[in-house]
Order: C-alpha cells, then sequence, then structure tokens
C-alpha cells in the first residue's frame, strides 16, 4: 500500500510538471477522496500576478485625493491639473485599492 501512495505521488507531480499545472479541477476531486497527502500535489503553482495598467480619466476626476490616501505609492495628485494620477511601475494591489476609493470611478 506504501509503494502505491508513492507511486500516486510520483504520477500526479510529473502530470502536474508535463501539463503546466493543469490539475487545478483535480485537486478537488483528490482531496475529496480522503487523499489529503495528495491534494498538495495537485494545486497548480501559485501564478504570478498580471500587470495592471490603470489610468485615471482626468475629466472624471474631481480631485478628491482619496485615491492617494488609500495607496500612496500607486497615487499622486498633478501640482498643474490637480487631478490623480497613477505611478508608473505601482503595485496591482495598490492601484486596486485606490480605484476602489475613487467616488467617482475615474480609475479605468
Amino acid at each position: 500500500m506504501r509503494e502505491t501512495t508513492i507511486e500516486r505521488r510520483a504520477f500526479l507531480t510529473r502530470l502536474s510538471l508535463v501539463a503546466g499545472g493543469a490539475l487545478a479541477g483535480a485537486s478537488l476531486l483528490v482531496a475529496g477522496s480522503g487523499c489529503g497527502s495528495l491534494a498538495s500535489l495537485a494545486s497548480p503553482p501559485a501564478a504570478e500576478p498580471a500587470a495592471v495598467a490603470l489610468t485615471v480619466d482626468a475629466a472624471a476626476c474631481v480631485g478628491c485625493k482619496r485615491c492617494v490616501a488609500v495607496a500612496p505609492t500607486a497615487y499622486r495628485m498633478d501640482p498643474q491639473t490637480r487631478k490623480a494620477e497613477a505611478i508608473p511601475g505601482a503595485s496591482a494591489a495598490g492601484l486596486e485599492a485606490g480605484a476602489r476609493a475613487c467616488p467617482v470611478n475615474a480609475t479605468h
């Protein structure tokens, strides 16, 4: 029985490597079958967060600075227009948090 478990692990590991982590649905099947130790092998590897490119619509921005208050590393105020602008290269989490804070949905 121990040999069978090791063979299953090896098989699932090889399959997940070859399939590029295509076992996302299989992790639920394995976890539900009482094979808790195999569930971690069937889970796909964590993906890198996708790059997020958000812009602030200057015509819609009211200059309330909520995005800057919530995410100062992702947004700044343009001193000439007094409108918010996204900082290039800012984290996706910061950009999304600032966008959620905007009362007029000026961030796209």
